[in-house]
């Protein structure tokens, strides 16, 4: 079942290059990032920095997302 069926899962932000599942990371968006992987979503795509969902969750402090990206 798709809600949003003209989002884009793979979008990019233009200045950081981050996809919705590194926001999910960084705001601590358990829920949301369950979602964002079960429609697609790759934590494993890269920032400008190089840097994954579980990355950027890492330096962040956020324990709960880290250990979804983890377990993956």
């Amino acid at each position: 079942m798709n809600f949003f069926p003209t989002a884009n899962i793979h979008a990019l932000t233009l200045k950081e290059c981050q996809t919705p599942t590194h926001y999910a990371s960084k705001n601590d968006a358990v829920k949301a990032l369950k979602v964002l992987i079960k429609l697609g979503g790759n934590p494993e795509d890269r920032d400008y920095k190089q840097r994954t969902s579980l990355l950027v969750a890492a330096e962040l402090g956020e324990n709960s997302i880290c250990r979804i990206c983890f377990c993956l």
